[in-house]
């Protein structure tokens, strides 16, 4: 079983659900040949209380995962920089887990608006 830490901003939710699908629909053929993807997400951790803070728990499940998948369109979060911070320490302490990234193309509009 592979491991896969889904992370983006909350701008990016379709995105991470869109990624997540296609995932859970390759594994009925990558079974077949001895591999599963497991996607790991925030928001499938119960929303349990923790002893220090959830984003611990997801930050551990990132050191736990084979490969870190981030998500990016025209902002990040700070939990989302300090899973990233979190996968690149980890990568660069154990070789794992391999950082991929993804930035979605959108016209982003900097004109302001007057009332």
């Amino acid at each position: 079983m592979n491991k896969i830490f889904l992370a983006s901003s909350s701008e990016m939710r379709e995105d991470r659900d869109a990624f997540d699908l296609y995932f859970r629909q390759q594994n009925d053929r990558l079974r077949k040949v001895g591999l599963y993807l497991e996607i790991v997400r925030w928001e499938n951790f119960l929303d349990a209380m923790s002893s220090t803070r959830m984003q611990n728990e997801y930050n551990e499940a990132i050191r736990n995962c084979d490969l870190f998948v981030s998500l990016f369109k025209t902002k990040t979060g700070k939990y989302t920089e300090e899973e990233f911070d979190v996968a690149h320490q980890t990568f660069k302490d154990t070789g794992k887990p391999l950082i991929y990234t993804w930035f979605k193309d959108a016209y982003v509009s900097n004109q302001l608006t007057q009332y």
